[in-house]
């Protein structure tokens, strides 16, 4: 009787571990959300396309332009897409980067 209290104390006690263990790893992973990369605030949303048909300048073969702070989609966890300033075309985002530091924040 009581080998089999320890052996399920100890049982329960790797179960708990490996639960810690799990969680700290997925934390940790710049895969599994949002890597820390600076402390900083302040942060934009980058976006692009490469149709730089008029109204764009003529000289331009790919606009670019950022948003701050970025939008993000709540169930995907990543940036929504959003229209052109120009021309309302509809953009992925590029990559979240910090403005202060410019440490990339999330790139898809």
């Amino acid at each position: 009787m009581e080998k089999d209290k320890r052996r399920s104390a100890i049982v329960v006690g790797m179960l708990a571990c490996s639960m810690l263990l799990m969680s700290a790893l997925f934390i940790g992973c710049g895969h599994c959300g949002w890597p820390v990369k600076c402390t900083h605030p302040q942060q934009a949303a980058f976006y692009h396309h490469t149709d730089s048909v008029p109204p764009h300048p003529p000289d331009y073969e790919t606009f670019r332009w950022y948003i701050e702070p970025p939008v993000y989609d709540t169930l995907l966890g990543k940036p929504l897409a959003m229209p052109c300033p120009i021309d309302g075309t509809l953009c992925e985002c590029d990559s979240v980067k910090c403005t202060a530091c410019g440490a990339k924040l999330w790139q898809p």
